[in-house]
């Protein structure tokens, strides 16, 4: 390998080895240096090189061995530019007042296909061998005379050399550029045709308009009805593939996509989130959806036969490992509720990722939940039975242009390969379940199905990001659940999901509730306990078995706390007069009851209270008299004369004339008292 030192090139004795002009072998390289190189130089460790030896300058080298490493490719250099190019620079320089950079298009040049670059690179190494020839030539040989010796070498003809090197028919030749962008140069120019034909602008856009259309029609479909316009208002149009090309050309991708797929199918041209699941731990997270079995008839117990058996599965989504499932006839709220009941026998998750679907997000199971987008809210909901439980249900988005429903994990446990197609082409499914007359018992389908789901679990060197190609869902889901300290729920709080809650309002004045759930010809469900009575007028949840109406429910308050269990009332004929005598009678022994228990309750009798409210009598109030007085300096009212009494009688002489005179007075006074106050 040649190396560069002190601008020149520099050769090992062992690369001289064998050229023209050259011993065969190194040492005699050495020696013939030793004797004819002076200017030699010791090759140490800092060179670069291993180990020592002796390296020779390129320019100490005869002409045959120096044309002997340009042939083989050990020698290259880089000259500058041509006088040429050097004043083709000097006069734009000069016209534009500032120095450029003479190059060439490397931009069109990266926009060509590989095999047009390597042959570009083919040729300019060619020409590389010729220039390097042509500035180290010492005789008198002619350029003609290198590129024969060139182009024999390389068995093509030397005047295709020559229209490379020199230009030919308005290309211009390498020779006016710098030898680095020669690859550049050499590249083929075609870029396509650029002149367009004469034609109608309007005709173009009408056949663009056809094309972008939901209907997808194609370029020959939409040539051909441009041409029928086009020969009614007389425009001018180009070839079909002139046409297509228009289309290919004007409009991106993206239009493309919107106009002729619809907006939902321009979601897939962004780039899809990568979400890494081992932010959770085993049974900390689940994501459930629903898989119907169609290519399998199954007979249930009741004897219908269906090939829409359905089954609710639970999937772990740190590891992948469906955790529960459960069959039904059709995807509801029972087969939902009971697949999370057997889910809470193996863990209670904390995050839970669901559909927006009828089944899934009814307010039995989520009410009280934020992100619902299924029926109507409204404040005086009951909590669902997961609110109960404490578990964050999260649903999909149901809005297909900025989501996708069908990008939960889950989703790739059913897909091809996937447990739908497991299920179907199991060995004891052959030569049956295909039609309604082979259809398989339902509790044989269900062993079916359980153990498919256990070889989906156990299949080893899963590609997930935690599985990581080794490992199975099993393996992963056990080594991660064994330190992770999965949250358990009691099974008072597990048996919830036997049951579903209806919200109910006490009766006013015996607080008894009825349930709208399974009414009948007999009217509604009602129950009752004595502890019902503190709650009259209130609303409260009732958690009800919807296999047994007849048992009890399970009373809590809106605000989620237990509180009581109440008995089903049973109904009687109207005309029973046993029954209603009976009624009578357990009416009167509650009464007597109740009434002893509120003796019992009652601390004091009636004698005790009112001794207690025997009160002592208390002295009469007396008016202190005072200390002082305010005294009044008004004007007063004139007395009457001293009257007259008769001593005899005791009487008042002429009593009328002094009561008249009396009022007079007090008249005038009130009448002087009411003007000095206006």
């Amino acid at each position: 390998m040649s190396h560069k030192f002190e601008n020149d090139t520099w050769f090992t004795a062992k690369e001289l080895a064998g050229l023209a002009d050259m011993p065969q072998t190194a040492q005699g390289v050495n020696l013939w240096g030793r004797k004819t190189v002076r200017n030699e130089r010791k090759n140490t460790c800092n060179l670069g090189l291993t180990g020592g030896g002796v390296m020779y300058p390129y320019t100490c080298l005869p002409i045959d061995t120096q044309r002997a490493l340009i042939l083989n490719g050990q020698y290259s250099e880089k000259p500058e530019l041509s006088d040429y190019v050097k004043t083709l620079v000097a006069e734009t320089e000069k016209e534009i007042g500032e120095p450029i950079e003479y190059r060439v298009d490397w931009d069109h040049f990266d926009r060509k296909p590989g095999k047009q670059k390597a042959e570009a690179y083919r040729k300019a190494e060619i020409l590389r061998e010729f220039k390097q020839l042509l500035d180290n030539e010492h005789g008198n040989r002619k350029q003609v005379q290198l590129m024969k010796l060139v182009a024999d070498n390389h068995n093509m003809s030397w005047r295709t050399l020559q229209n490379w090197y020199l230009g030919n028919k308005g290309k211009i030749g390498v020779k006016h550029f710098d030898i680095k962008d020669w690859p550049a140069a050499l590249i083929n120019g075609f870029v396509g045709r650029q002149r367009n034909s004469d034609w109608s602008q309007a005709a173009f856009d009408y056949y663009g308009q056809l094309y972008l259309s939901r209907r997808q029609p194609t370029y020959q479909d939409c040539y051909m009805r441009t041409a029928e316009v086009a020969a009614q208002e007389d425009w001018l149009i180009g070839c079909a593939r002139t046409m297509q090309r228009y289309v290919e050309d004007t409009y991106s991708a993206f239009t493309k996509i919107l106009y002729r797929e619809g907006e939902v199918a321009t979601r897939k041209t962004f780039p899809f989130q990568h979400r890494d699941k081992t932010c959770f731990k085993a049974g900390e997270a689940v994501t459930g959806d629903g898989v119907k079995f169609d290519k399998v008839w199954v007979e249930f117990p009741d004897g219908e036969r269906i090939n829409t058996c359905t089954a609710w599965v639970w999937q772990d989504i740190y590891s992948g490992k469906i955790t529960a499932h459960r069959l039904a006839k059709t995807e509801n709220t029972d087969v939902f509720r009971l697949a999370t009941y057997d889910l809470l026998g193996v863990a209670t998750p904390c995050y839970m990722q669901i559909d927006n679907t009828r089944a899934a997000a009814n307010k039995a199971m989520t009410g009280h939940i934020q992100g619902r987008h299924r029926f109507k809210d409204l404040p005086t909901d009951a909590p669902g039975i997961l609110f109960h439980l404490g578990i964050d249900a999260h649903f999909t988005n149901p809005d297909h242009t900025i989501s996708n429903p069908g990008v939960k994990p889950i989703e790739r446990a059913f897909g091809i390969g996937g447990l739908h197609d497991k299920v179907a082409h199991n060995p004891a499914l052959r030569g049956r379940g295909f039609s309604k007359k082979t259809a398989v018992p339902f509790t044989e389908f269900q062993q079916i199905v359980a153990a498919e789901i256990q070889r989906h679990n156990s299949q080893g060197k899963r590609r997930s990001d935690v599985c990581q190609g080794v490992y199975s869902f099993n393996e992963v889901f056990e080594k991660s659940f064994a330190v992770a300290a999965p949250r358990k729920t009691t099974e008072q709080q597990r048996s919830l999901l036997l049951m579903m809650p209806e919200k109910v309002r006490c009766a006013a004045n015996n607080g008894m509730i009825t349930l709208k759930a399974g009414k009948g010809p007999a009217g509604r469900n009602r129950y009752y306990t004595d502890k019902l009575t503190a709650f009259a007028g209130e609303d409260l949840v009732a958690f009800y078995d919807p296999d047994n109406l007849h048992s009890k429910v399970s009373l809590y308050s809106m605000d989620c706390r237990y509180l009581f269990d109440a008995d089903w009332e049973s109904s009687t004929a109207f005309n029973d007069t046993t029954a209603a005598r009976e009624h009578s009678k357990n009416i009167q022994r509650k009464r007597k009851a109740a009434k002893l228990v509120a003796k019992a309750e009652s601390r004091l009798s009636e004698l005790e209270v009112q001794q207690y409210s025997q009160t002592t009598p208390q002295p009469p109030e007396t008016t202190p008299a005072p200390t002082i007085i305010t005294g009044n300096f008004k004007r007063t009212i004139a007395l009457p004369k001293a009257v007259e009494i008769d001593v005899d009688t005791g009487g008042i002489i002429n009593a009328e004339t002094l009561f008249g005179k009396a009022a007079e007075q007090m008249e005038k006074a009130l009448q002087h008292q009411l003007s000095q106050e206006i």
